[in-house]
């Protein structure tokens, strides 16, 4: 009877901590173990566990390097990398980010606005104005009308309206929204779109004819691969990484910036530690304790991002178009694990605090070029048909989703 309550006890535990972070892990688009049936050796687990809930990133360089050593435990992730790359088994591409705006006139954006302060958007929803000087910089400062509206705590929607520095040329419309469709629910999206579509009333054909897609990022989630055991190949000046300086100060890499654009967060790609993210951020304030029976649920990730943008003078895209964007998924050279078994200890910590390619500018001639002969032998793309499937089978359903054609006039 004892034992029974405290199982009990211990699941409802569980329970009460997976519920309190669903939203941080959804964020950071982790799964649970049992969902992907995500498994590992017990000691390499607890070795893991020691990993994320250690404040010293001396101690965590340590951990990596004596697991990045360890024969068992790179076959064990490169399993893991090959079931993504080779069969595509554990892949799924999602869309982290959505922004668009359209093409009304100043004086309907005025009247939508009015509706939105008398607290009169989607039924069932709330909107809330946003006044905060905090938030007023970005896109927010181009407005006069800026909104969050939310159909519960955490599924909301930037909409805002009346652009005051508008221009022939300019991309900001006098309609603009922003949000991330992975935490939004689809049938939330249906909503609003239909709602902002019977608000643009006789203006609604001109408005979705002249529309812009101005953001649309696409995230590739490697279930069961620690962020320190992959890397991907690509020209080092168009690199950059975060926390700068890590070699140096003996601290690890955890995002790795690829520049396709002038800058970050413009066409930028990354790679980066999600596990980390959540503990850097979202549990930093959590007590061990339920960090750990999180953690001990949670499958482990590296999450690869590839962000657009629109840049004035570049071919406009329609609201819809996401089947268009040329995003560089297919072409992106991502590293096995296996890297690890062919160099020695001293480079394999190197490559765990550092990563590719901004390792190559700490290294003297030879171990360039050993590091670059074992990039070479292990480096893999995930092939063109698998990524068009997997953009299709995440964007088709979604667009279906934002498309006036759905809804009556």
């Amino acid at each position: 009877m004892t034992i029974n309550k405290t199982k009990t006890s211990s699941n409802n535990k569980v329970e009460r901590t997976f519920k309190k972070h669903r939203y941080g892990r959804k964020k950071c688009k982790l799964v649970l173990a049992e969902e992907i049936n995500f498994q590992i050796n017990k000691v390499h687990r607890d070795s893991l566990l020691e990993y994320y809930l250690s404040d010293d990133p001396q101690h965590r360089i340590d951990i990596a390097t004596q697991l990045v050593s360890d024969p068992s435990f790179i076959k064990h992730q490169t399993n893991y990398f090959h079931r993504h790359i080779d069969t595509g088994h554990l892949l799924a591409v999602d869309i982290d980010n959505y922004a668009a705006s359209f093409n009304i006139s100043f004086a309907r954006a005025i009247a939508i606005a009015k509706r939105l302060y008398d607290g009169k958007g989607p039924d069932g929803w709330v909107v809330s104005p946003i006044t905060d000087v905090r938030k007023r910089n970005g896109e927010f400062k181009y407005y006069s009308h800026n909104f969050e509206i939310k159909a519960h705590k955490h599924q909301k929607i930037i909409f805002q309206l009346g652009n005051n520095s508008i221009s022939k040329n300019d991309s900001r419309q006098h309609c603009r929204l922003r949000f991330c469709p992975n935490l939004v629910r689809r049938r939330h999206i249906k909503k609003f779109f239909k709602w902002i579509f019977k608000s643009f009333k006789t203006e609604r054909e001109h408005a979705v004819a002249n529309s812009m897609l101005l953001c649309n990022d696409l995230g590739i989630q490697w279930q069961g691969i620690a962020g320190f055991a992959l890397n991907h190949d690509s020209e080092a000046e168009r690199c950059e990484v975060r926390p700068e300086n890590a070699l140096a100060n003996n601290v690890p890499v955890e995002t790795v910036y690829l520049m396709r654009g002038a800058y970050i967060g413009v066409d930028t790609d990354m790679l980066y530690d999600p596990v980390l993210k959540l503990c850097n951020k979202t549990l930093s304030t959590t007590k061990n304790a339920n960090k750990r029976v999180l953690l001990e649920n949670i499958a482990i990730a590296t999450r690869y991002e590839s962000k657009w943008r629109y840049q004035r003078g570049d071919e406009i895209y329609r609201y819809d178009e996401l089947d268009k964007l040329p995003h560089p998924m297919e072409r992106v050279d991502f590293i096995s694990p296996e890297i690890f078994s062919a160099l020695p200890e001293r480079l394999a910590r190197q490559l765990v605090i550092q990563k590719t390619p901004s390792i190559y500018e700490h290294l003297n001639r030879e171990d360039t070029k050993v590091v670059v002969r074992s990039v070479n032998k292990h480096t893999h793309t995930i092939p063109q048909t698998t990524v068009a499937k997997l953009k299709s089978a995440v964007t088709k359903p979604f667009v279906q989703s934002i498309q006036p054609a759905r809804y009556s006039k």
